[in-house]
């Protein structure tokens, strides 16, 4: 989680500025202003991380992550197209990886297996210190999902907690759960709100249908 302990920025603070990163295009500057913003948010609750006040920083982080998450998929999917339309349409590949071939080599060849490099240390290093998750999607849920609990046990029935739900359908959608999918919006359904909007319903009833 982003260090906060060199600025005096409340948590609203970081939030408008995470806000505003979404809104100019930049994933990465939003995801550190926002786990910058639950940091804050945290400290502010004196160390309290499941505190009702996190919640909504949790929620914000995890959503930013995911839009990250897939804005990252995307681009693979680009790539991989991209890869494919150098070699007249189709994608040459052993087992689920793509084969990268040098122009001066006959696409018949069989490429010779190496023995994997073993990592360097200190490149190691260097991600864990940038704090890279090994998964974009995989932290998203932790933060959502933590949020989820916070929401469950002081605010059972509120729009915050179907948000978050929905948010969570719409990650297993990504990856693909779908039966999970289903079950986080048919929740968002049932704990929204009375007074929610008919929009908003019908589109929870779109995503669940």
């Amino acid at each position: 989680m982003p260090d906060t302990s060199t600025t005096s920025a409340t948590p609203e603070d970081l939030t408008a500025l995470g806000r505003a990163a979404l809104d100019a295009g930049d994933h990465e500057a939003a995801i550190e202003h926002y786990g910058a913003a639950l940091a804050a948010s945290i400290a502010r609750a004196d160390g309290q991380e499941l505190s009702l006040d996190a919640a909504p920083f949790y929620a914000r982080y995890g959503k930013a992550l995911l839009e990250a998450a897939i804005r990252n998929a995307s681009m693979s999917l680009v790539n991989e197209v991209a890869v494919g339309n150098k070699y007249g349409g189709e994608v040459p590949t052993e087992g689920d990886r793509v084969i990268e071939l040098s122009d001066d080599e006959e696409a018949e060849e069989e490429p010779e297996e190496e023995a994997e490099e073993p990592e360097d240390e200190d490149d190691a290093e260097g991600d864990e210190e940038m704090g890279q998750p090994e998964d974009d999607f995989d932290l998203a849920w932790q933060m959502l999902d933590t949020a989820r609990l916070i929401y469950a046990q002081n605010a059972p029935a509120s729009a915050a907690l179907a948000a978050v739900h929905e948010d969570l359908g719409d990650l297993a959608m990504e990856t693909e759960g779908f039966e999970q999918a289903a079950a986080d919006y048919a929740a968002a359904l049932d704990v929204a709100p009375a007074n929610q909007s008919r929009r908003a319903a019908a589109a929870l009833a779109f995503k669940l249908g």
